[in-house]
């Protein structure tokens, strides 16, 4: 054991660095998303060799990298990929957004 874990995807390989993350993959698209709450998550992009250190934005907003492609011939970022970037940094922001107006309300005001 040597105190790290790795996930792997046909897409792309995400190494823990003590973090707090998520990793999803789409086969029908060969597309993988990865988000970082906490810590750092190596990212690799297994069609290019491509890596990058995945960290959480110094807001707080979880860092998010999607790789792969619909096709082998194309390893860039496809359309819908960016798609699935916006409806996860929504859902997201929307989570967030319910959160501090629950942590907002006062006992008395929830009765």
């Amino acid at each position: 054991y040597q105190g790290s874990m790795q996930v792997t995807t046909p897409s792309a390989t995400n190494a823990v660095r003590g973090t707090h993350f998520w990793v999803s993959y789409d086969a029908t698209k060969n597309i993988s998303a990865t988000g970082v709450y906490e810590g750092a998550v190596a990212v690799t992009d297994r069609a290019t060799g491509a890596a990058m250190e995945l960290k959480p934005m110094s807001d707080g907003t979880p860092g998010i990298a999607i790789l792969g492609s619909a096709s082998s011939e194309q390893p860039e970022q496809t359309k819908n990929g960016n798609g699935l970037f916006w409806i996860i940094t929504l859902l997201v922001i929307c989570g967030g957004v319910f959160w501090f107006h629950k942590k907002g309300k006062k006992v008395d005001d929830v009765v």
